[in-house]
């Protein structure tokens, strides 16, 4: 787990309805994850629309025409919204949690109220982080966060105090792919031409070759003129 700051530039649409406007922006933006790496898809959804409406100097967005992740610093080891209570994030933060654990499931902003946010916000982090078991009604009313009402549903009880918990390795092992280097592409060319080459005229290019026939793949001076 660590803090990273994000700075992100591009340019965003205005339908002013006799035409279009475009308006550029630059903005840090800071995000604690378990990796670096996968913000984008978040960044572009959940936080460019809220700093831009935030942004009183720039007018309101329609679409954003472009945009890019120009830099990433670590900040530190810690997450900001660790002991919490879900039930009192303010809308930003509850995106910041949804970016924390992947939880695409989280409304976006400006899509419903805040109180509808929480809730919402609360019963995914204990369902795909915590794990608390809510497919079947019977599982539900097994969990203190669930009742049921006097005509027969199930209401999420968002009067719970639900504290943001950092779990650790919850996204679990994440592969490392090794980056190519120019001598890797400069080997590998180098044993497609000796394949070629000895596929090509039979000769053998490794140290099993007999002696007075290691001739790195080329015709001997005995080939050239067996059949003169």
């Amino acid at each position: 787990m660590a803090t990273y700051k994000y700075t992100v530039e591009g340019i965003y649409e205005t339908d002013k309805g006799s035409g279009k406007d475009y308006t550029s922006f630059n903005y840090d933006i800071t995000l604690s994850r378990f990796r670096e790496g996968g913000a984008g898809t978040h960044i572009l959804r959940r936080f460019l629309p809220l700093l831009i409406k935030k942004d009183k100097k720039n007018p309101l967005l329609s679409k954003i025409k472009q945009w890019l992740i120009t830099d990433c610093q670590k900040v530190d080891d810690k997450f900001r919204l660790e002991g919490k209570n879900i039930n009192e994030l303010s809308e930003y933060e509850i995106q910041e949690l949804a970016c924390m654990y992947d939880l695409y499931e989280v409304p976006l902003p400006s899509t419903t109220s805040i109180t509808d946010l929480r809730a919402k916000a609360s019963q995914i982090y204990l369902k795909k982080v915590l794990k608390v078991p809510m497919k079947t009604t019977e599982e539900m009313l097994q969990n203190e966060f669930f009742k049921k009402q006097d005509d027969g549903t199930i209401k999420f009880d968002n009067t719970l105090k639900i504290p943001v918990q950092v779990v650790d390795n919850f996204i679990g092992k994440v592969a490392v792919v090794k980056k190519k280097t120019l001598a890797d592409y400069i080997q590998q060319a180098g044993q497609a031409v000796a394949e070629g080459v000895l596929a090509v005229t039979g000769n053998k290019t490794d140290d099993g070759q007999k002696d007075g026939d290691k001739n790195n793949g080329f015709p001997s001076s005995d080939d050239l003129t067996k059949n003169a």
